[in-house]
């Protein structure tokens, strides 16, 4: 239809019509997929892989993946590139103790970006440690919430047993929304407080992403007790865990299965601001 009109227009309009022709067409390949050196953050456990860049007040972070991770093997390796002066001047570079880490946030009200650290438990690959790296200082400093999980298991008994196979953060970073385990707790929702670095259990989180998980518990439906996904870490798909402002977290439910999300929904909202208030 299109070759009609245009061998039909009379040839001033011809030719304008042909021009655009092409560079529509030229366009539309040059907005096709090309290979990059950064894959997607879904693949962050590849050797060679990059983060992408996370944005601070001062300066920008990125974490390299150097040696990629072996089940019940060896737990792979990262460093992390730091930028300043509009990310034109390289900082520093970072290596961490071993383990596949990701940054989960940058809180403006901390002033620090917010590292988890990835090691294989069981059949998944939860977070089971968060750091906090302060901004222009560049010293990183342990949570109390995290567990001193490794290869042979929890320290002792008195451990805090995190984990965290899902995380959202907050507009400016102070508050992370997580879903795993907390003590005596497991397959919570969860909320992170950056700025005093307290952890508090909301209660039940919504289901998984359909097709992310590996457990699908036949009494309760499709949850996060049936040894979680196997491919570690995940994003939750959109509109499931939000913040509806800076301080106030949205969770949507519903009878979700394994393959789509029920279109009934319930809701649950958080003032977490009050939560962690003295």
């Amino acid at each position: 239809m299109r070759s009609i009109l245009i061998a039909d227009a009379p040839y001033p309009l011809r030719f304008f019509a042909i021009v655009i022709t092409n560079i529509i067409s030229v366009s539309a390949l040059l907005l096709l997929p090309i290979a990059s050196v950064a894959k997607s953050p879904e693949n962050y456990w590849e050797e060679g892989n990059e983060s992408a860049w996370v944005q601070g007040a001062t300066s920008k972070l990125r974490i390299i993946t150097t040696k990629a991770p072996e089940y019940d093997g060896d737990q792979g390796a990262v460093r992390i590139e730091i930028r300043i002066d509009g990310g034109k001047k390289k900082a520093k570079t970072l290596s961490l103790s071993p383990g596949i880490w990701l940054c989960l946030a940058y809180s403006r009200p901390a002033k620090a970006f917010v590292l988890g650290r990835v090691l294989q438990k069981g059949r998944a690959q939860p977070v089971v440690r968060l750091e906090y790296l302060d901004e222009g200082a560049w010293m990183i400093r342990n949570s109390k919430n995290s567990s001193n999980w490794d290869s042979e298991g929890y320290d002792n008994k008195k451990d805090n047993h995190f984990s965290a196979l899902a995380a959202v953060p907050s507009p400016d970073g102070r508050y992370i929304a997580m879903i795993g385990d907390f003590k005596s707790e497991s397959g919570k929702l969860m909320a992170l407080d950056s700025v005093l670095d307290s952890l508090e259990v909301l209660g039940e989180p919504p289901a998984p992403p359909p097709g992310s998980a590996t457990g699908v518990n036949k009494e309760s439906g499709f949850d996060w007790h049936g040894g979680g996904p196997s491919d570690g870490f995940l994003n939750m798909d959109p509109g499931i865990l939000v913040f509806k402002s800076t301080d106030t977290l949205r969770a949507s439910y519903g009878n979700d299965t394994s393959k789509a999300r029920a279109s009934d929904r319930r809701i649950k909202e958080w003032n977490l601001h009050e939560l962690f208030s003295p």
